[in-house]
């Protein structure tokens, strides 16, 4: 699994900013998200292990929907960084894998 990459900067040039992924919800999907607790499948299974990453390091293993309010980075002030997605996917290539979720984010304030 690989994903275009998004930017977060903090525009602020005074204040940190704590980026926090306050939710992940599904949309729809045929594919089942495995936890951190999941082994991997032995063989072929609609399943797939879907990691956040940040600037291509691994900051939540593991996405499911009870993924909640995970503090990811502080952002410094004028800093920027990129998020984005890894993982595996264990089902067959040739059926549709696709997932459809959102991802809620909060920032805070740092004083």
């Amino acid at each position: 699994i690989i994903s275009e990459k998004a930017e977060i900067k903090n525009n602020s040039t005074d204040v940190a900013t704590e980026v926090t992924m306050k939710e992940f919800k599904k949309k729809s999907s045929g594919v089942e998200l495995l936890g951190e607790n999941d082994s991997d499948p032995s063989k072929e299974k609609k399943a797939a292990r879907l990691n956040l990453t940040m600037n291509d390091q691994v900051v939540i293993p593991s996405l499911t929907e009870n993924t909640k309010d995970e503090a990811i980075k502080t952002l410094n002030p004028s800093e920027k960084t990129s998020i984005g997605f890894s993982g595996n996917y264990f089902g067959d290539k040739k059926d549709d894998g696709r997932l459809n979720y959102n991802m809620l984010f909060k920032f805070n304030v740092k004083h």
